[in-house]
């Protein structure tokens, strides 16, 4: 199994395991697991000052990562904001302005998520304009 770092730009490898790193049949970790684990943990308290508390990867009342509930307040920032623009004239005009794409004759947006990446999608052209990119 391989353990990487990956962003929009790179792919690290950070290390190899072998497939125990997925063994629940019993309560103990496996070596490799408690080693996966440890990588981790060295990699989540990087720039953290040493003896500072910290909670890696917060886990919600819901399950989520509080980093998705995050996510999710700042598309409904963005929707709540834009989406009574959708049908607009002045709209398409803005969004089309800084592309060299040529305006439909009559847009049609529609949001989506992309990925991650929330945008509008036109729906007649398949132009997808990101408001929000994921967070990978």
């Amino acid at each position: 199994m391989l353990f990487a770092q990956v962003s929009r730009e790179t792919f690290k490898a950070v290390a190899l395991f072998d497939h125990s790193v997925f063994d629940y049949s019993n309560d103990e970790m496996s070596q490799e697991r408690k080693r996966m684990w440890a990588i981790f943990d060295d990699i989540a308290s990087r720039e953290i000052a040493p003896n500072t508390a910290y909670m890696s990867n917060p886990i919600t009342m819901s399950g989520h990562p509080i980093h998705i509930h995050s996510m999710t307040q700042q598309y409904w920032h963005v929707i709540e904001q834009v989406d009574d623009e959708l049908s607009s004239k002045e709209f398409a005009k803005n969004i089309y302005a800084d592309t060299d794409y040529s305006i439909p004759k009559k847009t049609k947006f529609r949001w989506l998520l992309n990925g991650l990446d929330l945008g509008v999608l036109e729906v007649k052209s398949k132009h997808f304009f990101i408001y929000r990119y994921g967070y990978i």
